[in-house]
């Protein structure tokens, strides 16, 4: 295929069909498109998960408004027609992105939302309605007890938390967590069980205006065993242990559980509270007794291993001295899950004022990396300037000496500004890392854009993906300098950006590498998404693959 005209990227039209294709081949020096493949056209499509093996392929999971139509498909389950899943799917894909293999889950069945590979099989993790549980038993997985998958969330959240009457009804069907293993050709269905907990949403108000959910993660040990981590739900559940009254909200978990290969066994298992304060200090601000050392809901947003650790991010809903607050965090826990160290996780309730000195923007940290120099990359999401995530990950009374970035100016809320790094895996020392965000030219203030997740490369780059809006820096290099689109950037090893460009058309959820390849997966989203108005139905979910660049 002849090569396009370097700095142009072309999208070709793709039609409405099941699966269609578009390849985009560009001479850019940095990172070169070679593939872009749309799966499903419905508005309920969603790929939510994407992994690779040297040997078996690159493999995407998530869920779709129907069934696809591949090669090699194989379908399991009845329809369960009480719940409001979609299609859950996993797919085996060529190089050019295109379906090679697929296993689908009858409509009712499953959301879902990761995917691993190793040299055992396909693992995926989601939400499941009680229409699983006849599959689950034929599997004979240690634990298949799945309650109603339209739980509704009890009102014992508080007002500035409740966002439950902002959900789009169709997509509010809240399961339990689960975990399955595929065979590679993905056409048995080996392994499964159900897990405690239950999936909790929120909603993210503007620029997003968006549900979201988080992931079931799944990290695959060195030894063949699965860590995974499952929601706990938005508020207690009441059937676990002397749950007070009070602590419905404040007082929620995630589970942490690490599982044999087959999945026919559990390790041990760990709730995990998050963050941690002073009951003394806690209760003079709740005006309560309060005899917990935390106060939070826990969402995990990702799991990621170096073979023996395991990392988990994301952030709580929590309380500071003055007002509600997104809690981030970034742990590292041992082979037998016991937490070694934490970063960018202060006590909300500690500093001037009980407020960390005034550092209550609501922050997250959405998602990590291992890199293959075995340094831990992450990023990070914030509402406003006065941000722990613009300080030392080990203690918000230090500056970051090594973020780069250079003054400006927030107006009031700006939802959301992004930072990504990377940190010492024996200590959460700042290594090096950079903020990402657009810049209003007429007064340098800051215009929302989000880094979603990341992957490094052998030579020490890392290569970041995620959404801006408008104002947002491109390299003289780029595809496009679309506003409110996807974005990729490639930064060097200190983080020096060395390319930016915008991806439209695409919601970048996550990205893998794959040999010489990056992979991109999201949503595809339509001219009411591109030009920063109100969402409109989502059009299939995109898949594009990069050519790494050349090592330096």
């Amino acid at each position: 295929m002849a090569r396009a005209k370097r700095g142009m990227l072309r999208y070709a039209c793709l039609a409405p069909v099941w699966w269609a294709v578009g390849i985009l081949v560009v001479t850019a020096h940095a990172l070169e498109p070679a593939a872009q493949q749309r799966l499903g056209t419905g508005p309920r499509d969603a790929v939510e998960g994407v992994a690779s093996h040297p040997e078996h392929g690159l493999y995407v999971a998530g869920t779709l408004t129907e069934p696809t139509h591949a090669a090699h498909t194989q379908l399991t389950g009845q329809p369960d027609n009480q719940s409001k899943y979609h299609t859950g799917f996993v797919a085996r894909l060529d190089a050019q992105g295109k379906p090679i293999a697929a296993h689908h889950f009858a409509k009712g069945l499953l959301m879902l939302t990761t995917v691993e590979v190793n040299d055992a099989g396909v693992y995926v993790g989601g939400y499941a309605s009680p229409g699983m549980v006849a599959v689950l038993e034929k599997l004979g997985g240690f634990s298949a007890v799945i309650g109603d998958a339209q739980r509704q969330t009890p009102h014992k959240v508080p007002s500035d938390h409740w966002t439950d009457d902002r959900f789009d009804p169709e997509a509010d069907g809240r399961g339990v967590p689960v975990v399955l293993r595929l065979s590679h050709d993905l056409q048995t269905l080996e392994a499964g069980t159900a897990l405690e907990g239950w999936q909790s949403l929120w909603h993210v108000p503007r620029p997003l205006r968006e549900d979201r959910w988080q992931p079931v993660g799944l990290a695959l040990l060195s030894d063949g065993d699965v860590v995974v981590s499952h929601d706990g739900g938005y508020v207690r559940d009441p059937g676990q242990d002397n749950p007070a009254t009070e602590d419905h909200f404040f007082y929620v978990p995630d589970h942490l559980s690490r599982l044999s290969p087959d999945l026919k066994h559990r390790r041990w298992k760990h709730d995990i509270y998050t963050p941690t304060v002073d009951p003394d200090r806690a209760s003079a601000i709740l005006n309560r007794p309060w005899p917990h050392d935390t106060l939070g809901s826990t969402r995990t947003l990702r799991t990621r291993t170096d073979g023996s650790h395991t990392y988990l991010v994301g952030w709580s809903p929590t309380q500071t001295g003055g007002e509600p607050w997104w809690s981030p965090f970034l742990f590292k826990l041992d082979g037998d899950g016991r937490i070694v160290w934490r970063a960018y996780n202060p006590d909300p309730q500690s500093g001037g004022n009980q407020r960390m000195n005034g550092l209550v923007a609501d922050s997250a940290i959405r998602s990590i990396h291992i890199a293959p120099d075995g340094h831990v990359l992450f990023a990070g999401i914030s509402d406003g300037g006065n941000s722990v995530l613009r300080y030392d990950p080990r203690d918000y009374n230090r500056n970051a000496e090594k973020l780069r970035g250079e003054s400006w100016g927030f107006g009031g809320r700006t939802l959301f500004w992004g930072t990504v790094g990377r940190l010492n895996p024996d200590d959460p020392e700042l290594l090096g890392g950079e903020t990402i965000l657009g810049r209003d030219p007429k007064n340098n203030r800051v215009q929302a854009a989000w880094p979603i997740d990341l992957v490094g490369l052998p030579d020490g780059r890392v290569a970041v993906a995620g959404r801006q809006t408008h104002g947002f820096r491109f390299t003289p290099d780029a595809w496009s300098t679309q506003p409110h689109a996807g974005f990729l950037r490639l930064y060097d090893k200190d983080f020096r950006l060395t390319f930016s460009t915008a991806l439209p058309g695409i919601k970048p959820m996550t990205m893998a590498t794959w040999g010489n390849r990056i992979v991109v997966v999201g949503q595809a989203i339509t001219q009411a998404d591109t030009t920063g108005g109100q969402a409109g139905g989502q059009a299939g979910v995109d898949v594009v693959i990069l050519q790494m660049p050349d090592a330096q």
